[in-house]
């Protein structure tokens, strides 16, 4: 114990950059615009996203049928897989890739320690995003239900607690994945694994479904009648889930207490699991396995189709930022993955159960409720494009090599234009498994996919073009470790004011137009026409700008 809270302290520090903060603008005193751009910026994203759970979150938990507790299943099972899909990468990157792993491993420390303080500093991380999905889910649960300070209190503890468990999970999966890796190909073998485990469980959510084998009326009618009925069949694949909901909503029942006791066993138990599970593999999974490996003669390289030679220097830009990008695993793993995996996370939790699809199904049967599924759909997806670090981290991830784009024969816009080509490609690839999921889950018309995602790729194309700018004005270029420009560039908080306006806007057209009457297509062509004019917009200042911006790159 000694040893882990040795390790912790300045673990801890550097995981929120409590030191660098305090140098740069507490002693130095230097650039003192920035913390008040990340308060305004996070502080307005922040507000806007827990608005709109809220909002969310009391409808379902006013229209589930007098089953207020479901908003607390599937906002928790929500929470938790979000934290299981990122949290695979973050301890990934905190255990194995975090600059202080060199000094640290050296030291007398059990391996133990060092990998319990590891995961304690990456919980600590994580809690700002359990607060900002999980808050707002239990006020609009307390809108519906009775709920007084006992519940709070209990409701804090489920709060501390519902983050263990699925960190505890990834950190496990990353030990063992990262023991048997070959160090020579780790990290595209890390994000091959990561992605087909992500497929694997999605798979397995879509084709275990099925539908009830009983009459849909006799169904429903059998589990609105049964107490927690509803919450057990829409968590029944997320115990952790259906234990932190009923802990909150018996309290101070039986029922609750128990439900408490089993949150926080299952919590110490996976900790004391993930912490035997270190002390046996950490060391061999830093080392590598299998380094040595087979000397073969090097074959002739191929060319696929999409990098062979091009025949345009636009196309020439395209393919150089695509390799740059995919040369290093970690901006993949960093860049796309997350786009990826959040909306795919929000999605799962619809899909947990066959039963809950005809739940879905009967909630949709409104053409309301079926624009604002589909709007739902957009947003989500304008909001993980906006916030997409592949636009506002392009420059800085050029580092010392900037000098070649200084001296190649092409005109800054060209160069622009092949960044934000990179980045909108990668954005309409991350929109692809979470539009394909939505609609499988919701079984719309065409309109209600289609448009959606257009909406949602046109719209993030305004955030795209922000992050870009700024990067072009003043990247991060001074970097030793490939983390650095990605994890610390603080160019990619901006965009997400862009992100919340779109989402604010939204929140705030959508009801008066579906009030004013309009149906489906008027209300996403008017949507997509804002995105689209925006879009244009933005892109045509980042081209206006970008010569002055280049030129101040040279001086």
């Amino acid at each position: 114990m000694r040893q882990l809270l040795a390790v912790l302290r300045p673990m801890v520090r550097s995981q929120f950059g409590i030191s660098v903060f305090k140098w740069r603008y507490i002693q130095r005193r230097e650039r003192l615009w920035e913390p008040l751009l990340i308060l305004f910026a996070l502080g307005f994203a922040v507000l806007t996203l827990v608005l709109g759970i809220y909002r969310v979150s009391s409808l379902v938990a006013g229209a589930s049928l007098g089953h207020p507790e479901l908003v607390l299943g599937m906002g928790a099972a929500a929470v938790q897989i979000m934290t299981f899909f990122f949290g695979l990468f973050m301890v990934i990157s905190a255990f194995y890739f975090s600059g202080e792993i060199q000094m640290l491993v050296p030291l007398p420390i059990r391996q133990g320690a060092l990998i319990s303080a590891k995961f304690a500093s990456v919980l600590a991380g994580q809690y700002l995003t359990v607060a900002v999905f999980f808050v707002p889910v239990v006020a609009g649960y307390a809108q519906h239900a009775p709920f007084g300070p006992a519940k709070a209190l209990v409701s804090l503890i489920v709060f501390l607690l519902l983050p263990v468990v699925p960190l505890a999970l990834a950190s496990a999966v990353s030990l063992v994945m990262m023991r048997f890796l070959n160090r020579k190909h780790r990290d595209l073998l890390m994000v091959l694994f990561s992605v087909l485990l992500i497929v694997l469980i999605i798979a397995l959510q879509v084709f275990t479904q099925g539908a009830a084998a009983q009459d849909p009326e006799q169904y429903v009618y059998r589990i609105l009648g049964e107490r927690l009925g509803l919450l057990r069949e829409a968590t029944r694949r997320f115990p952790p889930a259906l234990w932190a909901a009923v802990a909150i909503h018996d309290f101070p029942a039986l029922g609750g207490l128990w439900n408490l006791l089993l949150t926080a066993l299952s919590s110490l138990v996976s900790v004391v699991a993930m912490g035997i599970l270190g002390e046996r593999l950490f060391f061999a999974g830093l080392l590598g396995g299998g380094e040595a490996g087979s000397r073969k003669k090097p074959r002739a390289r191929r060319h696929s189709t999409l990098l062979s030679p091009p025949n345009s220097p636009l196309r020439a830009l395209v393919a150089r930022e695509l390799r740059l990008f995919l040369r290093t695993p970690i901006w993949v793993l960093n860049g796309l993955a997350p786009a990826v995996i959040a909306p795919v996370a929000l999605l799962i939790p619809f899909i947990a159960t066959g039963e809950s699809k005809q739940i879905i199904m009967s909630m949709l049967a409104s053409p309301r409720n079926q624009v604002m599924a589909g709007a739902g759909m957009a947003m989500m997806l304008l909001f993980i494009g906006c916030v997409n670090t592949v636009a506002s981290t392009s420059v800085s991830r050029e580092g010392n090599r900037l000098w070649i784009s200084r001296t190649i024969p092409q005109s800054p816009e060209m160069q622009v234009d092949a960044k934000m080509l990179m980045a909108v490609l990668t954005t309409i690839l991350a929109a692809v498994p979470p539009v394909v999921i939505f609609a499988i889950v919701f079984s719309l018309g065409l309109v209600h996919v289609i448009l959606p995602a257009l909406i949602g790729v046109f719209g993030s194309i305004t955030g795209l073009a922000v992050g870009l700018r700024l990067d072009v004005s003043r990247p991060m270029l001074k970097w030793d470790n490939p983390q650095e420009p990605v994890k610390r560039n603080l160019n990619a908080i901006v965009p997400m004011i862009v992100a919340f306006g779109y989402l604010g806007l939204g929140l705030y057209m959508l009801p008066r137009l579906l009030d004013a009457g309009l149906g489906a297509f008027p209300v996403y062509s008017l949507m997509l026409g804002i995105t689209l004019v925006t879009a244009a917009a933005s892109w045509t200042m980042l081209r206006r700008g970008a010569v002055s911006a280049y030129a101040r790159l040279e001086a």
